[in-house]
């Protein structure tokens, strides 16, 4: 463990369940990947547009593991100082009207993460 981080091994990996989204969601998060990574290559990098995307794949990867709002919570509470949405949501102005999606359970959340499985 280095900095809260949990160290993940590969039998720890084959445990982990692999959802198989549909095409639309598929697509979704592959454009969304392509569109991050495009952002990051620009200099300088837009923090705003990078905390936008993120946070777009975030909410794919909820709907895709049909997480609810305590598991993202659940998971929220357990992250390290170093996770990249904590990193950009303390270095960008989240003040600025409509930069960020809403958080909304109503809706796709905007902060989902997979959970480590359990550990023995």
């Amino acid at each position: 463990m280095k900095d809260g981080a949990v160290c993940v091994e590969a039998q720890s990996l084959a445990q982990l369940p692999i959802p198989q989204p549909d095409s639309h969601l598929r697509r979704t998060v592959e454009d969304t990947v392509e569109a991050l990574l495009s952002a990051n290559r620009c200099e300088p990098v837009d923090e705003m547009k990078v905390l936008s995307l993120e946070m777009r794949l975030q909410a794919a990867v909820a709907r895709a593991y049909s997480l609810s709002a305590s598991d993202i919570g659940t998971i929220e509470g357990a992250l390290p100082a170093r996770d990249p949405l904590v990193v950009l949501t303390g270095s960008v102005d989240m003040s600025v009207a409509g930069a960020v999606p809403e958080y909304r359970y109503d809706s796709p959340p905007a902060h989902p993460r997979v959970a480590h499985p359990a550990r023995e």
